[in-house]
């Protein structure tokens, strides 16, 4: 931009007047103004000087375009003064004034001010008193220099011109001004003050304030992991773990600094007491919580009952490691239990649990309605008029404890029945009879009485498949022996009313389709326990020719209702020699036995010790010996 424009010596006997700093009042409410501009300067000195940013140029600008800062790219064109005030403005957070530019008697392409599109953000620049006009004109149009902008942004800090300044490439009128931006270190010495500001720097620079108007960086929470490490979570949700140098006291809070992108932040945290608190969960289990995570491969447990140590079958952690659950071998009786913990802290723990016995707490009646069969044994016809209605008993804690729990039971009509888990009650039913059961446990007075209609036999309609099962938690391979180390499906079968069905129910009322049975094959439903628990299981058996590597889909269908369920049985390659390395001995003794040492992997490169795999036929390793010499 020529300064000739702006016809600075016919008006402006020292400097020009369109911009200026306000009085200080007025700067006091506009802070998050001074920032922007002074980012906008800043950017100004930046693009000039050749710095870099992590956005380019266009990408910025639909940043801004987006947030209705910006609406035109033309980086290339020169900023004018319409566009700086628009910029100014919105970054200032003022509001549109249109009334406050009324005093403005500029047109543009003919038309007066008040219908430019911005006359509202000159109104509000004005009346804030942070860009003004001459002569009662404004000059919308007229380009604007880093020089000019210097002037608005040294007012708006407060800052004093630097008298009698000199510094080449300005203007007489703004050397105090540009001089003390460069000893405030807003800009660099040496670029061309009087050049006009492109809108690419408008872009850029506008991108710089929103983003520095983003919330800090601050500490949501923080906490003690254990005695060297530390997890915060920041305020853009990020978590994330720090190791101290020193570790930290268990119950004293201690102020620790951590350090996220080269910033420092100090927090506060407090590591646990350790300590031990014991809840019976079962009849045979106890859950023993800590104050903080335990390593579990250093807590060692110990249950007495007076002075008899309890055997602890199993234990399993939470996911946080800050709770275990203890099994016992034998269920807890009456009586005060004493839990102690040694490895996880610098002296034993102790949690003390008053058991109760077992008891029955709730007895329920599975269904609404009462399926007609044929019960045969004792009924000595053979005519589906027969009920079979299926009950469970829970103890105090939630445990299936039918199998084990003795009845009252009653009906009417009928003649009862009562085995575990099944009311049997023989008579001459048919559809839409109603029958009265009842079911007594006399010793805790718990009962369940239901009056039930009388159904259609029942039939498996639908049935799923929840997985692979081995009591050891083993994995399927072509070296398991599955006639001692079961294999079993894990099935759910329902009827029609929704109750589950029995092993007999899913034998007669499925279909089984198998695909890949040269790998594996099924053998029949089966009744086993789980946890306490009976569950319906289809045992796995070997093909004649013996299980090998590979998969077997297996479908089952129900016969009345079409609905499967389908699952893929892998049989996995057992562990193989893959590489052998042999390490020479570094002395042979004549007339003494030498061993060369051996190393085999397998495929995965993990390294084989069992003996029995390393001498095995085709899967281990072959020795041969050569020829040997004398000396």
């Amino acid at each position: 931009m020529r300064e000739s424009s702006y016809n600075y010596s016919n008006h402006y006997s020292q400097q020009p007047n369109r911009f200026r700093g306000g009085e200080k009042k007025v700067m006091k409410k506009s802070l998050s103004l001074i920032l922007a501009l002074t980012l906008v300067f800043s950017m100004f000195a930046n693009v000039a000087l050749g710095a870099t940013a992590e956005l380019d140029t266009q990408a910025k600008f639909e940043v801004l375009k987006e947030k209705g800062i910006l609406n035109t790219a033309e980086f290339d064109r020169n900023m004018t003064r319409a566009e700086f005030a628009k910029v100014v403005a919105l970054l200032a957070g003022l509001k549109e004034n249109a009334a406050a530019a009324a005093n403005y008697k500029d047109k543009v392409n003919g038309k007066p001010l008040a219908s430019n599109w911005a006359v509202g953000y000159i109104g509000a620049v004005t009346e804030a008193k942070l860009m003004e006009g001459a002569n009662g004109l404004f000059n919308p149009t007229a380009n604007v220099t880093v020089q000019e902008a210097a002037k608005v942004l040294v007012l708006a800090l407060g800052l004093k011109p630097v008298a009698d300044a000199k510094v080449e490439g300005t203007s007489a009128w703004a050397a105090g001004y540009v001089q003390a931006a460069i000893d405030a270190k807003l800009i660099a010495a040496g670029i061309d003050f009087k050049a006009a500001a492109k809108r690419e720097l408008l872009v850029n620079a506008a991108y710089s304030v929103v983003e520095a108007a983003k919330p800090a960086l601050t500490v949501k929470s923080a906490k003690a992991l254990d005695a060297k490490t530390v997890e915060v979570t920041f305020s853009d949700d990020k978590v994330e773990k720090f190791t101290l140098e020193t570790a930290l006291v268990a119950g004293k809070e201690t102020e620790v600094t951590v350090k996220r992108d080269g910033v420092e932040y100090k927090v506060k945290v407090t590591l646990p007491v350790v300590g031990a608190a014991a809840t019976i969960v079962g009849s045979k289990k106890v859950e023993v919580k800590f104050g903080a995570p335990v390593d579990e491969a250093k807590a060692v447990f110990a249950v007495k009952k007076g002075s008899v140590n309890m055997n602890v079958a199993a234990k399993s952690y939470n996911a946080d490691k800050t709770a275990a659950t203890l099994e016992l071998s034998s269920k807890f009786t009456e009586g005060e239990y004493t839990i102690t913990v040694t490895g996880v802290s610098d002296k034993e723990l102790t949690a003390k649990v008053t058991a109760a016995n077992e008891k029955v707490a709730k007895i329920e009646i599975l269904t609404q309605v009462a399926p007609l069969v044929d019960l045969g044994g004792s009924d000595t016809d053979t005519d589906i008029d027969d009920v079979a209605i299926p009950y469970k008993v829970t103890n105090q804690y939630g445990e299936e404890v039918t199998k084990t729990t003795v009845l009252e039971a009653s009906a009417s009509p009928g003649t009862k029945n009562l085995t575990p888990g099944t009311l049997e009650v023989a008579g001459n039913f048919k559809v839409d009879d109603t029958i009265v059961v009842s079911l007594i446990h006399t010793e805790t007075a718990t009962s369940a009485i239901a009056t039930l209609k009388v159904g259609a036999e029942a039939k498996t309609a639908e049935v799923a498949i929840s997985g692979l099962y081995n009591k050891d938690k083993k994995v399927l391979n072509e070296d398991s022996d599955v006639a001692t180390d079961k294999f079993y499906l894990l099935v759910e079968g329902k009827d029609q009313y929704g109750n589950v069905v029995n092993d007999s129910k899913l034998t007669s009322g499925l279909l089984i389709n198998e695909t890949g049975k040269t790998y594996i094959e099924v053998d029949s439903f089966k009744t086993i326990d789980i946890d306490g628990t009976s569950k319906t299981a289809l045992l796995l058996k070997a093909p004649t020719a013996g299980i090998k590597a590979g998969s077997s889909v297996i479908t089952l269908i129900s016969k009345t209702t079409g609905k499967n369920a389908q699952f893929t049985v892998t049989v996995a390659e057992a562990v193989r020699a893959e590489t052998i390395n042999l390490l020479a001995p570094s002395l042979v003794v004549a007339d003494e036995d030498t061993y060369v040492q051996v190393e085999a992997f397998d495929k995965q490169g993990n390294p084989i010790t069992d003996v029995k795999t390393l001498n095995h036929a085709t899967k281990g390793v072959k020795v041969t010996i050569g020829s040997t010499c004398s000396a």
